[in-house]
């Protein structure tokens, strides 16, 4: 069998012609990479754009927002159209090249990664934020920012770069700065300015409310709080801050002291006013009827007092406050220390006591028959009002009665119920209530309502 094949000489131009096509199209597929690829650099700098970041270090907030600027410069030098948000000549480098390049924009910008590496050196070299340096800056590092190269980085980066790549590389340049953000934080030894920080929310609260206080940038070494320039002790010392728990209204200071700075914070305190969740109803009582409400207080010697109840009561031992209001309109309530220093203050407003509606038990109708009559010999009257959910908040004291029948017959009759005997009930066919007192708390009312009772 033969080793080797003779190719004459026409087939031989043919391989070589099809082997000349096949080099041809790769070089034309390489030239179309970048034009077909920048097509996804728009909706890539849009997203890596939508990145956030704290930026509570101040070296890294002065780093991100000289980039931001250097940013937003390029894109004027691209030709935004404020109209359309979209810029001109973003496949070109020609605007590249002059930007940063010419204009020295990319030495701005390598000054800002030096003064990231300057602020990353200053941490241990395998503490976290080091290490991420590093590992996000690696390819910086190797073009130029570990030998503080400005020239050779910029070209390296930006140079023939199209525009909308390079707009994409500015956007991804400034999420490696947020990366380091959320990692980085300045160790205690760094000699830098401390901010003694007391991080709270609050300027005013109430008494009953607590404020985490937290101290940044240094030691914490004594805390003092003093409440209309009286020293007191309502606060709890923690190792890097306080918790403060006011107990009374008034003008507090806190005062902490650093190991290289001090400083302090006024609260203005008020008197504490009925819980939100679980106070009365829309703030709205009734006349006459006795109210309760529990408050996260129970301080010995309380002192309650209400405009519109003298007799009001609170049990400093579950901090109980009950009251029953006794005439209309507001009613101001506020609890004092037997020292007189104030703790709670708030207010209801009192409406007259609402007409119940008169029901019998078990006649949702209020009709029934001779036979069921007969085996209940009795009917029970029972008040009801949408404003007081539980059963038996008003009493039925008395009422008149009148059977209506063969035989007519009217009488008063004290307590809830309507006696029927035997006798009359086969020829009763309606009874009437009338005149019906009833009492809800220490108030009492005569209701001007007639009940029907229909008997069948």
């Amino acid at each position: 069998m033969a080793q080797f094949e003779r190719i004459t000489h026409s087939k031989n131009l043919r391989f070589k012609l099809i082997s000349m096509m096949y080099i041809i199209f790769f070089v034309l597929a390489v030239m179309q990479i970048p034009t077909s690829w920048l097509v996804v650099t728009q909706p890539m700098h849009t997203y890596l754009n939508r990145a956030k970041a704290n930026l509570e270090e101040p070296t890294l907030n002065e780093i991100n927002t000289n980039i931001i600027e250097v940013t937003n410069s390029f894109k004027e030098a691209l030709g935004m159209n404020q109209a359309s948000k979209k810029k001109q000549e973003l496949k070109a480098y020609v605007i590249t090249d002059d930007f940063f390049i010419n204009q020295d924009n990319g030495k701005i910008l390598f000054a800002e990664l030096l003064k990231l590496k300057k602020w990353a050196i200053n941490f241990p070299e395998n503490s976290k934020t080091n290490r991420l340096f590093n590992s996000l800056f690696s390819y910086d590092l190797k073009i130029g920012l570990q030998e503080e190269n400005a020239d050779k980085w910029t070209k390296n980066k930006f140079k023939h770069v199209p525009a909308e790549l390079a707009l994409t590389l500015m956007e991804e340049l400034k999420v490696r700065v947020l990366l380091m953000a959320q990692q980085g934080k300045v160790p205690e030894d760094i000699k830098t300015e401390p901010s003694l920080s007391l991080m709270t929310k609050y300027t005013s609260m109430r008494v009953g409310d607590s404020a985490a206080l937290n101290v940044k940038g240094d030691k914490l070494e004594s805390v003092s709080v003093t409440r209309d320039e009286n020293s007191v002790d309502e606060f709890i010392q923690l190792k890097d801050g306080l918790v403060f728990k006011p107990k009374y209204a008034g003008n507090y200071r806190i005062n902490v002291k650093g190991k290289r700075k001090s400083e302090s914070l006024d609260i203005s305190v008020l008197p504490a006013g009925f819980p939100k969740k679980q106070s009365l109803p829309l703030r709205i009582c009734y006349k006459g009827v006795n109210y309760t409400q529990t408050l996260p207080f129970k301080e010995p010697g309380m002192v309650v007092s209400a405009n519109a109840d003298k007799n009001a009561k609170i049990d400093s031992e579950i901090g109980l406050l009950s009251f029953s209001p006794n005439k209309e309109g507001w009613c101001a309530i506020e609890i004092k220390s037997n020292n007189g220093n104030a703790i709670f203050f708030d207010s209801v407003f009192v409406k007259p006591l609402p007409d119940p509606k008169i029901l019998v038990q078990g006649l949702p109708s209020n009709t029934i028959g001779r036979k069921r009559l007969s085996q209940l010999k009795e009917l029970i009257l029972t008040a009801k009002h949408p404003s007081f959910k539980e059963n038996g908040a008003f009493q039925i004291l008395a009422f008149n009665v009148k059977k209506i029948g063969s035989e007519n017959t009217s009488y008063p009759s004290t307590g809830d119920k309507i006696i029927v005997s035997e006798k009359e009930i086969d020829g009763l066919n309606y009874i009437l209530v009338y005149d019906i007192q009833i009492r809800i708390g220490k108030e009492t009312k005569k209701l001007d309502q007639t009940l029907v009772i229909q008997i069948n």
